[in-house]
């Protein structure tokens, strides 16, 4: 099931399983990424924070994170983003490549 909704103050992606870019302007937006499969998520867009949680076999690129991006309980995923602060947990076989100013917590 797909789902993209706003709720609670966060943008959700939920249950994704194919390809989808975010062209709409999510500045000032928090993101939630979660429970999606086999999918490639393109957000070319600042955002203020964002949480990933329980992604498989998936391709993510965030163009700019204001705040901080969360990790936790993904797999076989490959993260691209720029921001400020990243905590990465419970994840295995993931590639994370990251620009920012200050280094990962892990």
């Amino acid at each position: 099931m797909d789902d993209i909704s706003d709720e609670n103050d966060y943008y959700v992606i939920k249950g994704l399983n194919r390809q989808i870019e975010v062209k709409q302007d999510l500045e000032d937006q928090k993101i939630k990424i979660s429970e999606c499969t086999n999918c490639y998520i393109y957000i070319d867009n600042l955002i203020k924070s964002l949480f990933i949680t329980n992604v498989r076999d998936c391709t993510i690129f965030i163009g700019g994170c204001e705040n901080i991006a969360t990790m936790d309980k993904c797999e076989n995923t490959n993260l691209t983003i720029i921001t400020n602060l990243i905590r990465i947990g419970n994840c295995i076989d993931t590639n994370i490549y990251v620009a920012g100013l200050r280094p990962p917590i892990i």
